[in-house]
């Protein structure tokens, strides 16, 4: 099978991944769960197209706030290109303490029985996942993040994918491990280029996180890309004993978007946090499936999904909650809502339980709706416009779920895309400032604009 060229180096046992996974994403179906075939939205994909174009650029090029930030920053930051590595830094302090973050042909090199590991304990070549078997077999880039025991605070790390041309692929994993007592935090950021919307691109991404006793990662995701991308993203995480896993993600690019998380609970005490916000609008396309799998006793999982869905927009949330026989004194909740602002959006909930135990608690909640005119009438006697009214009440259905991010840069930089995803075009001129305005919290009143978003939001936001 073809592979990109750093491939030709990598170990027979992932060589032996692929071509399974290649075989499998040949022969089964868009959808395998057939309690989901009704509500799945299916990728515009020719496997023969993607294997064309699997070889990352030999010179990825950053643009220069890009290289600016790059420099300044003070933080691990690492950032790929169409597939191709562009930018890798790690402070010396970090490094020193034992922190890894590297690409994953290098990663391969040093920590191949890790990665091996991490990929073998996810148990993704057991799934019957179509795309995710055609994201695996097409692996052409992807990090590895190593947090040691050693680590006494936790790491902030950056890592963005830029999707710039139709001729490339990205396939990418990301592969991050938190060793005992180890505290983590990874920001990932999706984005093409302004205007950049010739020719269908595929961005796929595995995202594994096996965090080991009393261990602490919190990820987030921010999709920034534009309509030209299809995406599929598979998030999974092997939660062990009371440690603690929180998956946070704000969905608002892409034009057709599959979207997978999976927790798995398997230590004693474990705990896994899913809060997730997509915004549709035009023709966007999501189709996202939430799950919690308490396999241990005492195991804490929710998960909290909401949407709007403007114009012809359409979101799909399915999930189920699933209790092991063995995983006593449970507690569990999923929850799925959605809004629709359009009499052409759609949006589906679909969420179950599998419980195989006694003595837990599991509960799920889901809607879809229609914004309330009563809530519209009540913001326009107080003298504020329709509009503005209407976007109070939609942005504000979200703030029950950002409110719970406990990472500052993360909580606002949900409310600035959000915000200039809802401005359309007028977004391009919003700057962070201006937000800090509109929301107020009583431990940021007073910070700076720096302090909230960080020291390199005017390389990200101001291109």
């Amino acid at each position: 099978m073809k592979r990109p060229s750093w491939a030709l180096q990598e170990p027979g046992w992932l060589t032996s991944i692929r071509e399974g996974s290649l075989n499998r994403a040949s022969t089964l179906p868009d959808e395998s769960n057939l309690l989901y075939v009704k509500h799945s939205i299916p990728l515009e994909l020719n496997i023969d197209e993607l294997l064309d174009k699997i070889e990352p650029p030999g010179d990825p090029r950053l643009s220069a706030n890009y290289r600016r930030m790059v420099e300044e920053s003070e933080d691990p930051v690492i950032i790929h290109v169409d597939a191709g590595a562009a930018a890798c830094k790690v402070p010396k302090d970090l490094s020193s303490m034992g922190l890894v973050v590297l690409p994953i042909p290098a990663a391969l090199s040093h920590y191949g029985d890790i990665i091996r590991e991490a990929i073998q304990r996810s148990g993704i070549t057991e799934s019957t996942s179509k795309h995710l078997h055609l994201t695996l077999s097409l692996l052409n880039s992807g990090i590895f993040i190593y947090a040691p025991k050693e680590m006494k605070e936790p790491a902030a790390i950056r890592s963005i994918w830029i999707s710039e041309s139709s001729e490339h692929v990205t396939s990418s994993i990301s592969i991050i491990v938190a060793d005992s007592k180890a505290p983590v935090s990874v920001i990932e950021e999706y984005d093409s280029p302004e205007g950049n919307s010739k020719g269908r691109r595929f961005f796929g991404h595995l995202i594994l996180a096996l965090v080991n006793e009393e261990a602490n990662l919190k990820h987030a995701l921010f999709n920034n890309f534009g309509g030209s991308v299809e995406t599929a993203v598979f998030k999974r995480s092997t939660v062990g004993r009371y440690a603690r896993q929180e998956w946070i993600g704000g969905i608002l690019g892409g034009g057709v978007n599959k979207y997978v998380v999976d927790n798995y609970l398997v230590g004693e005490g474990a705990r896994g946090d899913t809060l997730e916000v997509v915004m549709g609008n035009g023709g966007q396309k999501f189709d996202a499936t939430v799950n919690l799998h308490h396999i241990a006793s005492h195991t804490t999982g929710r998960a909290i999904a909401k949407s709007i869905c403007m114009d012809r927009a359409v979101t799909y949330f399915k999930g189920i909650i699933g209790i092991e026989k063995q995983a006593k004194n449970t507690s569990a909740y999923l929850a799925e809502h959605a809004m629709l602002l359009s009499s052409e959006a759609r949006a589906s909930a679909i969420p179950g339980l599998e419980v195989k135990s006694d003595n837990v608690k599991a509960t799920h909640s889901a809607s879809v709706s229609q914004i309330d005119e009563d809530h519209i009438w009540y913001l326009m006697c107080r003298g504020i416009p329709r509009n503005d009214a209407i976007k109070m009440v939609a942005l504000g259905f979200f703030e029950p779920v950002i409110s719970e991010i406990d990472i500052t840069q993360v909580r606002w930089n949900m409310r600035y895309q959000l915000e200039r995803k809802w401005l359309g075009p007028r977004g391009e001129e919003l700057s962070p400032e201006q937000l800090m305005d509109v929301y107020i919290e009583p431990e940021d009143v007073g910070k700076s604009v720096e302090d909230i978003f960080g020291t390199h939001y005017k390389y990200v936001y101001k291109r």
